[in-house]
């Protein structure tokens, strides 16, 4: 977060209730990488890894922080957060439901550019995505990039050629 702030600068602050969904280390130890990407689709799965709150919890933490921070004032604020957060903030903004979550694949340090405008009352009148998954190295308009769903899918593809083109 410091070399973004240094360029823009901004101050850095802490907000604890966006921190990453909470849950047990050790029962998600011998968890599949895979199976956690789709968390908050399968209740049962979330409380065999020893969720220490419920998905609905974590949401409405997430959503009740970020309406705080658009009713302060700011012109620009940059958001340093992890994967579930992000895409709870997706599912929000896109007026979805948590268990949606999987849906917004996000490279690792992507960034999003969100959009928003309030009224005089405070009420949140828009919201809107700007840019999405924008990945680090990202220095071209024309980017020769891939998702990482799009990265993963190509390692299968060229592990077993045999899969339709």
């Amino acid at each position: 977060a410091t070399p973004i702030a240094d360029r823009r600068g901004i101050s850095i602050e802490s907000y604890p209730a966006l921190i990453e969904y909470q849950w047990s280390p050790h029962s998600i130890a011998d968890t599949s990488i895979a199976k956690i990407g789709f968390l908050f689709e399968d209740p049962e799965f979330q409380s065999s890894i020893g969720g220490l709150e419920t998905v609905d919890d974590f949401f409405a933490r997430i959503v009740s922080q970020l309406t705080n921070l658009l009713r302060e004032d700011w012109q620009q604020i940059a958001l340093v957060l992890h994967g579930a957060v992000n895409a709870a903030i997706m599912c929000w903004v896109n007026d979805l439901e948590i268990n949606r979550a999987s849906k917004f694949d996000q490279d690792h340090a992507a960034l999003n550019v969100l959009d928003f405008d309030i009224d005089a009352n405070e009420v949140i009148v828009r919201k809107s995505i700007r840019r999405f998954n924008i990945p680090p190295y990202f220095d071209d308009l024309e980017p020769e990039w891939m998702s990482s769903w799009e990265s993963t899918a190509a390692k299968f593809y060229a592990e077993s050629p045999s899969f339709p083109s």
